[in-house]
Order: structure tokens, then sequence, then C-alpha cells
């Protein structure tokens, strides 16, 4: 049928070809374009209901509600709480060959009631989040350390000395993750 036209005809032919697969490109464009501005729009939704349960996780720091378990139950009232930890100052003095020997203690404390919890894993670290040594908490809620014995990297200490340290408990089924923080007392 197109042959039967005339050259003109054949060129406005063409032409209308040409405007019609633009049109379809435009509406497939504008599909497409519907589509993703309905994404943003759910993802948009999502993040409002980000925002609103970090802004109630903010709110409520100290305390969360334990997940719900399988069968169903919040485990109870029972909450999540965050426990007192307390680090004691650094003591310690250098030995000679650059190294050091040092000090270390921390206690975990129930902060309602000032009684001691025993039996938890506390990390000492340096400024740069090395690990000097862990200790498990006694009956009383102390970690004490001596470095003598189980110092993770000796030289460290000397470091620690001078700059002071952090205790930290990474919580529990019981108790959030706290930390605490000790400056240094180094003698000679």
């Amino acid at each position: 049928m197109a042959s039967d036209l005339s050259p003109e005809g054949q060129e406005q032919l063409k032409k209308l070809e040409e405007e019609l697969r633009k049109k379809e490109q435009n509406a497939q464009k504008d599909q497409e374009l519907k589509e993703v501005k309905e994404q943003l729009k759910q993802q948009q939704q999502e993040l409002k209901e980000i925002k609103e349960l970090l802004k109630a996780l903010t709110e409520n720091n100290d305390k969360k509600t334990l997940p719900k378990q399988e069968d169903g139950s919040s485990g109870g009232s029972k909450s999540l709480r965050r426990p007192m930890l307390k680090a004691e100052t650094v003591g310690g003095h250098a030995i000679g060959g650059g190294l050091a020997h040092g000090e270390f203690a921390a206690r975990l404390t129930d902060p309602t009631n000032n009684k001691p919890i025993a039996g938890r894993l506390i990390r000492f670290v340096g400024d740069g989040g090395q690990e000097i040594c862990q200790q498990t908490t006694d009956a009383d809620g102390w970690a004490r350390v001596d470095s003598g014995s189980r110092i993770l990297d000796p030289l460290l200490v000397g470091h620690v000395l001078g700059n002071g340290y952090k205790a930290k408990f990474e919580g529990d089924e019981e108790w959030l993750a706290t930390e605490a923080r000790a400056s240094a007392s180094a003698g000679v």
C-alpha cells in the first residue's frame, strides 16, 4: 500500500510512522516514570516508618521490650535494662624494655538497686579499639585484671597507662550493652 503512494505521500507516511514511534516511546517512558514514582512513594513510606521506630527507640534508650517468642508471647513483662558499669583508674608502672605493668578494674551493677552482676564478660580496650584483655565479673560484680598474666599485647599497656582505657560489656539476653572510661595513673 505504501508503494501505491506518491513520493510525497511516502515521505509523509514515514513522518507519521516516526511520530507514532516517538509517542509510543514517550508513553513507555511515562509508564516507567509512573512506576519509579510509585517505588519512591513506597520507599518514602518505609523511611517514615523507620524514622518513627528510631525516634521511639531513642526516646526509650535505657529500656526495650524483649522480642516476641515463637509461641507469640513477649516473654513476659521482662525488659532489657542498661546496667551500670564503672571503670576504675588504671594503676601501673614501667618495668623496662619498653614494657609496662598495669592493673585494670571495672564493676558491673544493677542501676536500680546497685547489686552486683556476676558472670558477665568485660572487655578492656585501648583508645584505638584494640583489646587489652578481658575478664568475667566475680560475685561482687568486679572484673579485675593484673597485666602480668592476661594482657594480649604488653606494649599496649604502656600506651593505656598514658591515655586511659574503656571497659565494655557487650550485653546479653538480660542486659543491654554499656561501657565506661577510666583515666590513667602511672608511676615508674
